[in-house]
């Protein structure tokens, strides 16, 4: 969670804690879910960020979630639930 700052804008967020350990937050404008914390992550949703990050996804987690209607075409690993451990940031691993 280090590496993660808000640049520009943090006066117009508002954070709540929806349940121990997590904590989501929104544009206080618009409502707009912008991101979570949750026990030391961040998750930050796509749609609010500029520009190619240069990151990709590398699997598809909770798979059997997904909306039956959806079809997942690429080839990347799926996971029916959560990851292994390999796949968790390393401040999630400590």
């Amino acid at each position: 969670m280090a590496e993660f700052r808000v640049v520009a804008g943090s006066e117009l967020i508002s954070e709540y804690e929806s349940s121990p350990s997590n904590t989501r937050a929104f544009c206080s404008r618009s409502g707009s879910p912008l991101y979570c914390r949750w026990f030391g992550l961040v998750r930050i949703l796509p749609g609010t960020v500029d520009g190619d990050q240069g990151e990709c996804p590398v699997a598809h987690v909770w798979a059997r979630s997904k909306a039956p209607w959806h079809e997942i075409t690429d080839s990347l690993e799926q996971f029916e639930e959560a990851p292994p451990e390999r796949y968790a940031a390393p401040a999630a691993r400590d």
